[in-house]
């Protein structure tokens, strides 16, 4: 070998010896003579394989190994076998996987929510006019989507709270119409029913009036003061039911921009709609039949909205009894079962005709109706169902063809906020 200075070598292979992966040096001649080494033991193998002028490196048991020869002006003098231990190396790649690792779930993680966060935003608004669309198509009229953004969808928002608001007052235009149709219905029976204290007011009057003619008042007697004092209060109750009557129809055909909802009794809201509609049904020959719960039936509504309702119904039944007939309305309240809450339940029965099953699953719709042209509109029972439907209620109806129809109508029951009461009665107390 061409270098002989061993002490150099040594050196070298201390100098080698402080990088910790170190696992042998082993320096040899061209004719595989160790010249000088480090841990040969652990080398040896190494020397066994077959060399190439060319830098070889393999692993093997966790050790990097590489064998490279050394030249001399292009002359092989020897080869140089060095081993690291690749133990710290996986150590650290192992670290760094688990960092990377951990980052990566990290990364997955600070995504998810991100994304969440984002589809939140982006959906939210979408989920508030997809319910709203919802609770729409279900009869709900007092609907607005609350958003802010002068996005796309914010924009689309304000769209459709105009939509309900348009929606809103045509239907109340729809209402007051068909109610409209109901009072010319009416006309005739009302008109008739005033005929008759009007006919009493009448009669009584020219009763009086010629009994003062004939009798000067200096000469009325006692009997005569107790007979016009009979006259007169005949002529005020006369009077009083022409008014009844009068303010019935009044409170029906009003139009309200604001329906306002307030505690009633429901067996009240039906007696007076009978009132102006009882003449109705003698004329055509309809027995009425009632058959009201004795105890007050409170709901939070609108009374006019709920008379134009039975005027409806019933004026449907006197329809469906051309021949007359019978009509048994019943009330009632149905104690808290299920998923159904405590409610009143206002039943019409009448004898008429019947609806065809096929018809069944119509009556509520719009524009349908079995009547010839010009006896309806249509309206009346789709305008029934949706202030039903304000109300919380329930509008079904039974029926076989012949064997008459059933309408049934349910309403929450008016709750009371037993802390708002007692902080009525406390006030009120105070007061006294």
């Amino acid at each position: 070998m061409e270098f002989e200075d061993l002490q150099s070598a040594k050196e070298a292979i201390e100098g080698a010896k402080q990088n910790k992966d170190l696992s042998y040096i082993i320096i040899c001649d061209s004719k595989d003579k160790v010249f000088a080494s480090y841990k040969f033991e652990e080398g040896k193998k190494v020397l066994k394989r077959t060399r190439t002028e060319k830098t070889e490196s393999f692993i093997d048991q966790e050790k990097l190994n590489v064998l490279t020869p050394i030249f001399s002006q292009k002359r092989e003098i020897g080869y140089l076998a060095v081993g690291l231990s690749l133990s710290d190396l996986k150590r650290e790649v192992a670290g760094n996987l688990r960092i990377t690792f951990l980052v990566s779930i990290i990364i997955i993680i600070l995504g998810i929510l991100i994304a969440t966060y984002l589809s939140k935003i982006l959906s939210e608004p979408i989920l508030k006019l997809t319910e709203a669309v919802r609770r729409l198509s279900s009869g709900e009229a007092e609907i607005k989507v609350e958003l802010e953004t002068e996005d796309e969808i914010g924009i689309l928002a304000k769209a459709f709270n105009q939509m309900t608001d348009d929606l809103k007052n045509s239907r109340e235009q729809l209402i007051q119409q068909e109610k409209m149709a109901s009072v010319g219905q009416l006309a005739a029976g009302v008109a008739h029913e005033l005929n008759n204290p009007l006919g009493g007011i009448l009669g009584y009057s020219q009763f009086a009036l010629e009994k003062i003619t004939k009798k000067p008042l200096k000469d009325l007697t006692g009997d005569d003061i107790d007979t016009y004092t009979q006259y007169l209060k005949d002529i005020e109750h006369q009077s009083q039911r022409c008014k009844t009557i009068v303010q019935n129809l009044l409170k029906f055909a009003r139009s309200s921009n604001k329906v306002a909802f307030d505690p009633l009794d429901l067996n009240s809201v039906l007696k007076d709609t009978l009132v102006f509609i009882h003449h109705q049904m003698e004329m055509g020959k309809v027995e009425l039949i009632t058959n009201l719960d004795q105890s007050p039936l409170k709901v939070m509504g609108n009374s006019n909205q709920l008379q134009q309702v039975f005027t409806n119904i019933i004026l449907n039944a006197i329809q469906a009894m051309p021949d007359g007939g019978e009509l048994i309305i019943s009330t009632r309240k149905i104690e808290k079962e299920d998923n159904l809450p405590e409610r009143v339940e206002i039943v019409f029965a009448d004898t008429g005709c019947g609806i065809p099953q096929d018809n069944l699953n119509k009556v509520f719709e719009p524009f349908f109706t079995t009547k010839r042209v010009g006896e309806g509109t249509g309206l009346g029972l789709p305008v029934s169902y949706g202030i039903i439907k304000d109300h919380k209620g329930e509008i079904l109806v039974e029926s076989q063809l012949g064997k008459g129809a059933k309408f049934i109508l349910w309403i929450p029951v008016l709750t009371i906020d037993k802390r708002s009461e007692a902080k009525r009665v406390k006030k009120v107390l105070k007061n006294v």
